[in-house]
């Protein structure tokens, strides 16, 4: 059991419980640790990032189950009425690692939406994110000048270490 499940009630991990039911294609993709985020556009457009590289996906999805899984998350949250249209068909969630986002047609203006994040339990290097194709050193070296400016060291070790890394 997570930190997080324990902040919730039985009745809403039960409707975290039947989100994940309702979007079953997904859930080898939440299970698998290579897979940081998955992205359903709408029901013919779900793409995940794996390894640091954003893949296109061939699921298909039943639009209504994008709907009733978005309506159980809402429960799971404490917005029990979830309209679409409003500012309650947008839901935010952190559940078990992972931080899901949702949004409704017609604000989704291609169909219903639902972005699920996985955290990390290591951050990645530069040096990873090179060797898995997420960015080319060649095309960054060539306005160092540039990276600089945009990449500006503060607190963040990352971002030193990436600029440290570029020089």
């Amino acid at each position: 059991m997570s930190k997080n499940d324990l902040l919730l009630t039985p009745i809403e991990k039960g409707s975290f419980e039947s989100f994940a039911k309702g979007l079953v294609p997904l859930l080898p993709l939440i299970e698998d640790p290579s897979v940081s985020e998955i992205m359903v556009n709408n029901h013919k457009s779900i793409w995940i990032e794996k390894n640091g590289r954003m893949e296109k996906t061939d699921i298909e999805m039943v639009p209504s189950m994008i709907r009733m899984g978005i309506q159980f998350l809402s429960s799971a949250v404490g917005n029990k009425d979830a309209i679409a249209g409003t500012s309650t068909g947008i839901v935010n969630a952190a559940y078990s690692g992972m931080r899901i986002a949702a949004v409704m047609q017609p604000t989704a203006i291609d169909g219903d939406a639902i972005c699920i994040r996985k955290h990390s339990k290591t951050n990645r290097t530069p040096a990873q994110y090179i060797a898995n194709g997420s960015f080319d050193i060649e095309m960054i070296a060539q306005d160092k000048r540039y990276v600089h400016e945009q990449i500006k060291p503060r607190e963040n070790l990352q971002n030193e270490e990436l600029v440290n890394f570029i020089d």
